[in-house]
């Protein structure tokens, strides 16, 4: 078992932080736009690393989302002051799609984009739980890295690692992938309580990615250890060795998806 090392829990990202190098995107600057202090998510990731308060709706007495102007504002000075940044990713403290503004906070970034850093991407790491709404299903057709979580496609897989909320299936999120052209999924495999890298987790997830045939399908391991930690059930990262085969076994599985590890 590789143990995970540990960072302090920050307070939520700010507005527009960065840039980070990432493992993906190169020099990232992200965006959050969820209100300060939060954790709001419609999936409970037991791997999640984001600090903050978890909940699945913003309430009446909590802080409100940023606003458009705020983004403008903040993002325009990142932007000046870091015109060399290789990418712009809308991530933060836990959904992006969930701000009510979404689809218009993707269009304003890809204004200032192209306007301080035209060489930039434009990218959206999601859950994909909103993808079947109009409004965000147009605004990730906007972005140039559309990024949709696909942990499993098996359902208690699904529900034990991701906290999926009820009524979703991985069958019902599988379709919906199936029918946006241009998207990208990203996996996270881990073993322990839940383990989600077995062969037949891994054979059902290379049915899956046939069947949606993303872009490109991202796969990865946890690299550092969750904000909110389960002595009772850990999880642990598989190693580069099980990474490789696990990639190897979903290209065989998915001929013609293009299959990379992270």
């Amino acid at each position: 078992m590789r143990r995970l090392p540990t960072r302090p829990v920050d307070e939520a990202p700010r507005l527009v932080y960065g840039p980070v190098q990432s493992r993906r995107f190169g020099r990232s600057l992200g965006v959050n736009l969820l209100p300060p202090g939060l954790r709001l998510c419609s999936f409970d990731c037991r791997y999640c690393q984001c600090a903050g308060a978890r909940v699945r709706r913003r309430g009446d007495d909590q802080p409100p989302f940023p606003s458009l102007e705020a983004l403008e504002h903040d993002l325009a000075a990142a932007l000046a002051a870091e015109p060399g940044v290789d990418d712009i990713c809308f991530a933060g403290a836990g959904e992006p799609t969930m701000h009510p503004g979404f689809r218009e906070a993707v269009i304003l970034a890809r204004e200032l984009r192209n306007r301080y850093a035209p060489r930039a991407s434009v990218t959206v790491l999601s859950n994909g739980v909103a993808a079947g709404k109009p409004s965000v299903r147009g605004a990730l057709a906007l972005v140039d890295h559309a990024v949709l979580k696909l942990d499993a496609a098996r359902d208690e897989i699904l529900r034990g690692l991701d906290g999926a909320p009820f009524g979703l299936s991985a069958r019902r999120l599988v379709g919906l992938y199936a029918t946006m052209i241009g998207i990208e999924t990203q996996t996270m495999l881990v073993r322990g309580a839940v383990d989600n890298a077995t062969p037949e987790a891994l054979d059902a997830l290379g049915e899956a990615l046939r069947f949606i045939h993303p872009r490109r399908a991202q796969i990865g391991t946890v690299s550092r250890a969750p904000a909110v930690a389960d002595r009772a059930r850990p999880l642990w990262p598989v190693s580069r060795g099980e990474l490789r085969r696990a990639v190897t076994r979903l290209r065989a599985a998915a001929p013609g998806v293009e299959i990379v590890a992270y």
